[in-house]
């Protein structure tokens, strides 16, 4: 990363301007199928602004931002061969808040880098504060500056991962990770390396480090830290920062197993305490028979507290599910009969005198129809225009004039 040098904000949203070695790609081809799977599937072109906000925020990671110290050094991320020779795992997430996160087991979460990070739209449009923003006089920070630092951050994470050219060739082996880490295709020629060192140069040559968002400047993150931390200082109390148990079986196994070596460790010590109390050295000594006393009501009170804990965290899991689970039941069953009201209304409008059709009115479903395939033919007409060059999409598409999907 640059030295450090005064910050000019000018030369700030020059980088990335264009990315000389990247071969253009058509915007809409570089967006996922679909995004925001948890509040229903959506197409991500129909709301850029959204979908760029919801990618690049770290909300949830940031409520732990102050006991980074805790779970990982302040330094730059380990080349991606580094992970392998520590017999770490690759695994792909496309949560950008588990990006290079660890744990003792032998995981490591890595987010692939999409190809419209390098895509100069994105940033001109997405990721570039406007010459009038009040950021660019000032320190206060819009949500497209916030944006912007986590997506170079996360830019100058691959600049560390990828630093050798076994590390690019690491990350286009979908063997190693289940899928390619980089969006490029290897070249018998070389020059997909060299388009990537060209990448790099030009980010490392104009970052600064108020660039990047904190996050980055800790390389990786230890998960089961971060879980203790958050189980403590977030609400709801007990919860993990990333849960893994996604079943009660697990929930109690998780934790019976360290229970189980635990109690190992307390027999041993039990047994040697009554060695110990067979011998007349320590048999009179008052200092070793009230330690014994102690730890033998430990040994006993312990393991049933510990026991009990996790039966009241499942308990608490439960309670916090189902009204959940409820609330979710009743509003599939709201909807559902609010559809057989409506296909029961187009079905007593079909059977009368012709009106829907001699009127000009159509059904609810006959509409539902010709809205779907009035989008489908307008995305087509949008396709054509945009491979024939033009920039501007139709009007009330992909949320309205001018807006072009990346």
């Amino acid at each position: 990363m640059a030295s450090q040098q005064p910050h000019h904000p000018a030369h700030h949203n020059s980088f990335p301007a264009t990315f000389r070695s990247v071969k253009s790609t058509p915007r809409h081809n570089t967006l996922p199928a679909t995004s925001n799977l948890r509040h229903g599937v959506r197409d991500p072109s129909h709301d850029l602004d959204g979908f760029f906000t919801e990618t690049f925020s770290l909300a949830k990671l940031e409520t732990l931002q102050k006991h980074f110290w805790l779970a990982g050094a302040r330094r730059p991320a380990s080349p991606l061969h580094q992970h392998l020779f520590l017999g770490r795992r690759v695994v792909i997430t496309e949560r950008l808040d588990m990006h290079l996160l660890w744990e003792s087991d032998g995981l490591v979460y890595i987010k692939p880098l999409p190809r419209y990070l390098l895509e100069p739209g994105t940033w001109s449009r997405y990721l570039t504060c406007a010459p009038s923003c009040a950021c660019s006089t000032s320190s206060a920070k819009c949500s497209t500056k916030t944006r912007r630092e986590i997506a170079l951050g996360f830019l100058y994470s691959y600049a560390c991962l990828i630093s050798y050219e076994s590390d690019f060739e690491l990350a286009l082996n979908s063997e190693v990770a289940g899928a390619r880490l980089l969006p490029f295709r290897s070249d018998e020629d070389g020059t997909s390396w060299a388009a990537w060192k060209v990448i790099v140069s030009d980010l490392l040559a104009t970052l600064e480090t108020e660039d990047v968002h904190a996050r980055f400047l800790h390389a990786e993150l230890r998960l089961s830290r971060l879980n203790k931390v958050h189980r403590v200082t977030q609400w709801p109390l007990f919860q993990p920062y990333n849960r893994r148990s996604h079943s009660y079986g697990d929930l109690f196994r998780n934790n019976m197993t360290w229970l189980a070596t635990s109690t190992i460790f307390i027999a041993l010590v039990l047994t040697a305490m009554q060695v110990g109390m067979g011998t007349p050295q320590l048999a009179e000594d008052e200092a070793f028979l009230n330690a014994s006393f102690g730890f033998t009501v430990f040994s006993i009170v312990g393991p049933l507290g510990v026991v009990a804990l996790v039966f009241v965290a499942g308990v608490y899991n439960l309670l916090v599910e189902v009204p959940r689970l409820v609330r979710s039941s009743l509003s599939k069953a709201k909807a559902g009969k609010m559809r057989r009201g409506v296909e029961a209304g187009d079905d007593v409008e079909g059977s009368g005198q012709g009106k829907a059709v001699l009127g000009g009115e159509q059904p609810a479903a006959q509409q539902r129809k010709s809205m779907f395939t009035q989008r489908v033919q307008t995305s087509s007409a949008w396709q054509r225009s945009f491979e024939a060059g033009t920039e501007a999409g139709p009007t009330g598409v992909y949320g309205g004039p001018g807006a072009v999907p990346t």
